[in-house]
């Protein structure tokens, strides 16, 4: 009964509270992204960005950014640390194609900070797609995101650029679902 008791006593332990961790600082992340095709599109579908992943150095965890057509500013708060932009999605019409990128950023605790405009080039339709990411200063008005986040209204901007700014990437086809061969052309 003593060897029962020391066992049943031993798997008894009081596992982590979630709720006794301490709460971090968040900083409020702004953003734009615009993206534009060189040259001719021979499809009859504008490009779009579908997301772009963040993943946090510090943490190894992923963050994913995901946009809508009609707005291209994003936010989001983020812990303090460390980040990496991991991987741009794009859209055109049923054709997705995905790019590993490469540009890195801290956040510091409790701020807002503007990342810049990242501005996405792609290349035409064809076998071998690049993608030039070019990140500016370029500021487009911020006030109706700092209005929607109480905490963060009255606080400067400070400006954040990823680095490299500038940078080129290959584009891989994504192929939906179902796998129809019509789809795998990009």
């Amino acid at each position: 009964m003593s060897t029962l008791l020391a066992i049943m006593t031993g798997c008894t332990g009081m596992g982590a509270n979630p709720l006794n961790k301490a709460i971090e600082p968040h900083s409020l992340v702004i953003g734009g992204i615009e993206i534009e095709t060189i040259g001719p599109n021979p499809r009859s579908y504008d490009t779009h960005v579908r997301f772009v992943d963040l993943y946090h150095l510090d943490r190894q965890e992923r963050i994913r950014i995901r946009l809508t057509d009609h707005d291209p500013l994003f936010s989001m708060l983020l812990p303090a640390g460390r980040y990496q932009l991991s991987r741009l999605q794009i859209h055109e019409g049923p054709f997705m194609g995905e790019a590993n990128l490469h540009s890195t950023f801290s956040v510091p605790a409790e701020r807002v900070i503007f990342l810049g405009t990242w501005q996405f080039s792609v290349d035409t339709p064809r076998t071998q797609r690049m993608v030039k990411m070019d990140i500016s200063e370029k500021h487009p008005s911020l006030r109706h995101i700092l209005n929607s986040h109480a905490a963060f209204r009255e606080q400067p901007i400070d400006v954040v650029l990823p680095d490299p700014p500038v940078d080129s990437f290959r584009l891989f086809s994504v192929a939906p679902y179902p796998k129809a061969r019509y789809f795998y052309r990009n």
